[in-house]
């Protein structure tokens, strides 16, 4: 028997959930959870008993995502649960050297972890781990959600912060989009009422990465309009043309992440959350083990979300 184990990159993504709804007249107002209410919903998780996979409801809701199975449930601390869940993976049939024949009817459950932390500011952060491109947040948001009691308004929010991908980037290049009814430009500049602004490292300004790197990374993955403020007070810096916040409409940062030329897109609508590396060991079974998976999560919980979000 083969002793090589395959072993992937292990991440995890961060997530929360939070309750909304719209008036009659289109304002949105946001709203949390109380501390009775979280309380609620780890004493729930921690009694839960394994899942009934005889039940063909029970498979189906396992297939389509709406459950996943939960295991070892662990009260960390009064506001964080830890704990494991299956991912379900079905619907094509495959050849398998030890059993033969999985059918596609059949439900392969791969073991993953997730951590839930009720922040000061009433927030449910959900963070689930990742093994290669396994992994299922659709299934165990599913799941949490379905033991809120009151779960009406409950919505879900992908926390994506683009500067965790690029920690270690060179700046070589900003280039800033800006737009103006040409009624507002001025004078000294040679702008229409759209321009690309660019800049670029060269001898006369030695401390351009400096300069981009303590301006206008930090603020990648925050609010549009920090990015905005930091992108305007670079292009004001430069004397080239006078420019206010709103003017901004593209900001974009060239340069190295280790040794390969990345475009770096400070506004940008992400579709998908961050996945932050977790640096962990492994059990025999080619999975990440709970203890250290653990550690890690909470460590970037801490260091990496809240600190990012809120004043936690």
């Amino acid at each position: 028997m083969s002793k090589v184990r395959k072993k992937e990159v292990v991440t995890v993504s961060f997530h929360y959930l939070t309750r909304e709804s719209e008036s009659n007249d289109g304002i949105r107002s946001q709203w949390g959870f109380s501390a009775d209410e979280f309380r609620a919903l780890a004493k729930r998780l921690v009694d839960l008993p394994l899942m009934d996979l005889s039940s063909e409801g029970v498979k189906d809701a396992v297939r389509f995502k709406r459950l996943v199975p939960l295991e070892n449930i662990e009260l960390v601390s009064s506001s964080i649960i830890f704990g494991g869940y299956r991912a379900a993976y079905w619907g094509h049939a495959y050849e398998n050297t030890a059993v033969g024949k999985i059918p596609a009817d059949s439900i392969s459950l791969r073991p993953f972890y997730f951590l839930l932390y009720y922040g000061a500011d009433q927030r449910i952060y959900i963070g689930v781990q990742y093994l290669g491109l396994f992994g299922s947040y659709e299934g165990i948001k599913n799941t949490i959600v379905s033991f809120i009691s009151d779960s009406k308004n409950v919505v879900s929010h992908s926390f994506r912060q683009d500067s965790a991908l690029f920690e270690d980037v060179e700046p070589s290049e900003v280039r800033v989009r800006v737009i103006r009814k040409p009624t507002e430009i001025a004078a000294r500049g040679t702008l229409t009422d759209e321009a690309l602004v660019t800049f670029k490292k060269g001898r006369k300004d030695e401390n351009f990465a400096d300069k981009v790197k303590k301006k206008l990374l930090p603020v990648m993955g925050t609010d549009v309009a920090a990015v905005k403020k930091a992108a305007s007070e670079i292009v004001r810096d430069s004397g080239l043309i006078d420019v206010v916040d709103s003017d901004v409409a593209d900001c974009t940062v060239i340069g190295k992440v280790n040794g390969r030329t990345k475009t770096v897109y400070m506004i940008a609508q992400g579709l998908f959350a961050t996945q932050f590396h977790l640096d962990t060991s492994f059990n025999a079974d080619g999975h990440p083990e709970a203890a250290p998976t653990k550690a890690k999560m909470i460590e970037i919980l801490r260091g990496k979300v809240i600190s990012a979000i809120s004043d936690v």
